[in-house]
């Protein structure tokens, strides 16, 4: 996963049932605020529509950046050291979500 390029986020909790759960985010970075598709001012037009190029070609290539991220996180925090079961997975263009319960 190329550094610097992502935001992510991965958060943990154990339920009243003892479970163990996590909520794992990968997203493009905003640096400066800015979202993905927004045109910063000093930005010229072929500079904009060159960020919305690289952002619609990065589909599947995402998809292989979150599954790497979050085995590296987990792998990292020791955290579900016997696997996990899917709660919830959305990976889409340009944002992954996925929420786990540990085995």
């Amino acid at each position: 996963m190329p550094e610097g390029m992502f935001d992510e986020s991965f958060d943990t909790e154990t339920g009243s049932d003892g479970a163990l759960r996590f909520r794992y985010r990968l997203e493009p970075a905003r640096k400066g605020g800015l979202r993905p598709y927004t045109r910063s001012p000093s930005m010229s037009q072929a500079q904009y529509e060159a960020a919305v190029r690289q952002r619609a070609s990065m589909g599947p290539r995402f998809e292989r950046w979150f599954d790497a991220g979050l085995a590296r996180k987990l792998e990292e925090t020791g955290y579900c050291p016997n696997g996990y079961f899917v709660l919830e997975r959305v990976v889409g263009r340009d944002l992954g979500l996925l929420r786990g319960e540990c085995r």
